[in-house]
């Protein structure tokens, strides 16, 4: 059998099972069950929480679109995921690599490239929402103390901070002051944009105090105090995994970097890898593998800590 083939049919099953170990350790270090579900024994099971949560949340190409914060239509999104496609397909052929190769992976490249880009800038984005979201509570609280409505003090609160939570709170207050949406929609709404569970939180609140009263205020503030305390707690998290973090990106990029002094100490070794078919095939089984490694080391430390 021809060498070429035999690295191609190898690589492609090692990628399948390293694609299987990834899918179990996702699976694992996902918890099973949230705070929300656990029911005491001898006890009825808590019933979930009444807040209109929208079952799109965190699901699909829009949702990510929207919570990048992109206000133009989904469809930019398809054209370069055929754009980065048809690139694939043309690099493939120029490169005379078999199609059953580079077919698949510039199929999945395509798919993955713009979707992951925004996730990364969704969560950036979201990650800058809740920096905000202390200076908002207490704004709030202060707006409350000095004795204005709900509304007006939301619109304190968008005019006072910066994008993206000022813009969020923005379209929020609009909602419910042109299109006639109420509270508890325009926070759906809200939590659909940026779903996180301090903004669930502070959801709650706010309608629990809608329909039995109380003093929103001190409510406010106990919420405000208890997320600068969870960030404090994840900023140790942070530092206390820093040597893991840096081994994971030092495994990452080890391979590329022995690739590139054996090409400086024997260029015409490692041309091998460039000229011929199975070096070709090589390669492009390599930088699978590589990639597979690396989202493994990801999801296990994401699993304690946000890269």
């Amino acid at each position: 059998m021809n060498l070429a083939v035999v690295c191609m049919l190898v690589g492609m099953a090692i990628t399948s099972i390293l694609l299987c170990v990834f899918w179990v350790v996702q699976r694992v270090t996902v918890p099973a069950t949230s705070p929300g579900n656990l029911a005491v024994p001898g006890q009825p099971k808590p019933q979930p929480p009444t807040f209109p949560v929208t079952p799109r949340s965190r699901k699909g190409v829009r949702a990510l679109y929207i919570q990048a914060g992109y206000q133009s239509s989904v469809g930019v999104v398809y054209v370069f995921i055929i754009g980065l496609l048809v690139m694939g397909l043309a690099i493939g052929r120029f490169l005379r690599i078999h199609p059953l190769l580079y077919g698949p992976a510039s199929l999945i490249g395509a798919m993955m490239l713009p979707l992951t880009y925004l996730r990364m800038r969704g969560r950036k984005r979201q990650s800058a929402f809740l920096e905000q979201l202390p200076s908002a509570l207490e704004l709030l609280a202060n707006g409350m103390r000095a004795g204005l409505g709900i509304n007006s003090a939301l619109e304190v609160v968008a005019q006072e901070l910066s994008d993206p939570l000022g813009t969020e709170f923005s379209q929020m207050v609009t909602a419910m002051n042109l299109g006639g949406a109420s509270l508890d929609r325009a926070l759906a709404q809200l939590i659909e944009r940026n779903p996180s569970n301090d903004l669930r939180l502070f959801a709650q609140a706010l309608l629990v105090n809608k329909q039995v009263g109380g003093n929103l205020a001190e409510v406010l503030d106990n919420l405000d105090r208890t997320i600068r305390e969870r960030f404090w707690l994840q900023r140790e998290l942070h530092s206390a995994t820093a040597e893991q973090r840096i081994s994971a990106w030092i495994l990452a990029l080890l391979p590329a970097a022995m690739a590139l002094v054996l090409t400086l100490l024997n260029r015409a070794y490692m041309s091998l890898l460039v000229t011929t078919v199975p070096g070709r095939y090589i390669i492009a089984i390599a930088l699978g593998l590589e990639l597979v490694g690396w989202l493994v080391l990801r999801q296990i430390l994401r699993s304690v800590v946000d890269f």
